[in-house]
């Protein structure tokens, strides 16, 4: 713990949070591949059920299922991942939190929650 020149008390933690990641264009292009992939074993599968008929259902559903989760991360360019940040408390200023991703170094601020702030109000042994 610090304290800052307007008496704050600075307190730095690490947690892990869900935040937007955006895909690269290298990213894209896998997950293009990747869903072109999955659309061209559908078809087969799909081929091989009109020869064979039954049990391939479970088969389909499951491509139908990788090629609506690749789709959605092309079309959005992004999913929400956990990400390991670093959390300075009472910082840019009193009441506020600043958050700095790992992955990227990016700096979020928000407002403490009432969680954060009973972070302050504990006892220490």
């Amino acid at each position: 713990m610090q304290v800052s020149n307007e008496g704050a008390v600075e307190f730095n933690n690490t947690i892990t949070r869900s935040l937007k990641y955006e895909f690269t264009a290298s990213e894209i292009h896998d997950l293009s591949l990747n869903l072109a992939n999955e659309v061209q074993d559908m078809a087969l599968v799909e081929a091989e059920k009109k020869s064979a008929s039954a049990g391939y259902k479970g088969k389909i559903d499951n491509h139908k299922k990788s090629i609506s989760d690749l789709s959605a991360k092309i079309s959005t360019g992004c999913e929400y991942r956990d990400v390991e940040c670093e959390v300075i408390y009472h910082k840019p200023e009193n009441g506020k939190k600043t958050i700095i991703r790992g992955d990227n170094g990016k700096v979020i601020v928000e407002k403490m929650t009432p969680e954060d702030n009973n972070l302050f109000n504990q006892q220490f042994d």
